[in-house]
């Protein structure tokens, strides 16, 4: 059974709970909306440049007309809305042991990103930039800056379409479990220990796709290459909590400061998926009746790295909160406040693009092998050709990158207690 379902049949429980419970004991419900911001995503890497046609390589990055148009950057993913679920009760009558619960999701988040080039005359020719570790592709067997697509017009007649697109989601829930001790209460202010067990979850993922087509008055037969990449991440807290929570109230106003920290284990794991079409090949490698097949592999996910990988570190979380209530009866309050929630250690999916290629063991090559041949020589800049023999070290490759993670913002509330 999956843990949040396993959280939910808590949550119901301790609802049945609190109508069990001796009715002069106190219990509450809560439900919050939330309006909250996270850490900006990376996207470690650029993905598309904007190059001159007077540069010996159009596109790659070190040529002095080379412009970044897309990637090697950090993305907002803006204002994410979500709510937030509380029970509680405590459990004797001098109300000094309790018990609360509560979980909290925001729903899936996208951020998408595009950028095209008709391929006409006049209209500027885009890139994916990526490093050649082999220098099998225009670089005369020195391994060093290259690109994989050059969308945009040839010298002087149309050229090829290109549209690329980065796309990145984002979804983050968490529940927890704790126990309550008064440690202290007075007229007007009351102070509560807890311990217990969290649980966060932040599952994200990055895609990256190029479509590219001979334009509409391109002077040859009609060419396609499209190519897909995904990086997906989940990450999942499981760890013990001990907290602090401080309240103050005069009767009609109610203020409360929490702090809870957390410790265990982040069980990550990441999705690496990648494929691709194409009639003919690209600038370097030619390929034959190619065009109804997919393959496995598209530009920075090639079967050097595609699959699914494991990892668990050890995390720490920290979360802090202010909320201030109103009393409008002894039944029913409510009210804002602000949190903010640090993790010390996850993964994101845009820290797993890997630029260093290897072209001899991309699915491209072996398609190119298949239906064209093998040639040993490199393959000269624009002239393309059949794939040189599998070579060289084998990149891309994963390698498990950790970061730091936050997220805050401000929450409304409504309180019931009975």
């Amino acid at each position: 059974m999956k843990i949040t379902h396993c959280l939910f049949l808590l949550f119901l429980f301790q609802i049945k709970l609190l109508t069990a419970l001796d009715p002069s004991s106190s219990a509450w419900i809560e439900a919050e909306y939330l309006l909250w911001a996270i850490k900006k995503a990376p996207v470690s890497i650029p993905l598309v440049t904007q190059g001159s046609p007077s540069d010996p390589i159009i596109g790659a990055l070190g040529e002095e007309g080379t412009k970044i148009k897309l990637g090697n950057q950090t993305i907002d993913m803006g204002w994410m809305n979500g709510f937030q679920a509380t029970a509680g009760t405590w459990l004797n009558h001098r109300q000094q042991f309790g018990l609360e619960s509560s979980y909290f999701l925001f729903p899936l988040t996208t951020r998408k990103k595009s950028i095209t080039t008709s391929g006409e005359i006049g209209s500027p020719s885009y890139a994916v930039p990526i490093y050649d570790v082999t220098g099998l592709w225009g670089l005369n067997g020195v391994p060093g800056e290259t690109i994989y697509l050059l969308p945009g017009p040839l010298e002087t007649t149309p050229g090829f379409y290109g549209n690329f697109t980065l796309k990145l989601l984002s979804r983050f829930q968490g529940a927890e479990l704790n126990g309550i001790y008064q440690a202290a209460k007075g007229r007007h202010f009351q102070i509560n220990a807890s311990t217990g067990f969290r649980w966060l979850q932040l599952e994200e993922q990055l895609s990256f796709e190029a479509a590219t087509h001979t334009a509409v008055n391109f002077p040859f037969a009609y060419a396609f290459a499209n190519t897909k990449d995904r990086f997906k991440t989940n990450n999942d807290f499981l760890g013990a909590q001990i907290g602090m929570q401080t309240r103050y109230g005069n009767g009609c106003i109610d203020v409360k400061a929490i702090v809870k920290v957390a410790l265990g284990a982040m069980l990550e794991a990441i999705h690496i998926r990648g494929s691709s079409k194409t009639s003919d090949g690209n600038l370097f490698y030619e390929t034959k009746n190619t065009a109804n097949e997919t393959l496995k592999g598209g530009i920075f996910a090639q079967k050097t790295n595609i699959g699914t990988h494991h990892a668990k570190v050890f995390a720490a979380v920290i979360d802090t909160s202010i909320q201030a209530n109103f009393k409008f009866s002894r039944y029913l309050e409510c009210g804002a406040g602000y949190s903010f929630l640090w993790i010390s250690a996850l993964t994101r999916p845009g820290e797993h693009l890997d630029r260093k290629i290897n072209p001899t063991l991309t699915a491209l090559a072996e398609a190119s092998r298949e239906t064209v041949g093998t040639q040993q020589a490199p393959t000269p800049f624009g002239m393309p050709g059949p794939a040189q023999p599998r070579q060289g070290p084998k990149r891309p490759r994963f390698s498990l990158k950790n970061t730091d993670f936050w997220a805050q913002g401000l929450s409304v509330n409504l309180t019931a207690r009975f």
